[in-house]
């Protein structure tokens, strides 16, 4: 975990310099007046997702929703078993 953590500070160091470039260019007299508007949102997004995912890695639903769920499918097979079989017709 201590590794990730280093690696996520790298990563939050490379976004960081990222979006400070890409503003300081999107300034410069010569660049396209829309070239801002197309690109920083676009940064903007990438470092939306990367944030998203992170904490995606971090938060995981309790240990006793996956017990529920596998004793539903365990309980419920069964019946669905049972329900395609084919009975004999009287």
């Amino acid at each position: 975990m201590e590794a990730a953590k280093g690696e996520m500070a790298k990563s939050k160091k490379l976004q960081e310099d990222i979006w400070s470039e890409a503003v300081a260019a999107t300034l410069l007299p010569e660049s396209h007046p829309d070239a801002g508007k197309q690109l920083l949102p676009a940064l903007n997004n990438m470092i939306d997702i990367n944030t998203t995912r992170t904490m995606a890695l971090q938060v995981h639903p309790p240990r006793i929703v996956y017990a529920l769920l596998f004793g539903l499918g365990f309980i419920c097979s069964p019946a669905g078993g049972l329900s395609n079989v084919k009975r004999p017709t009287p």
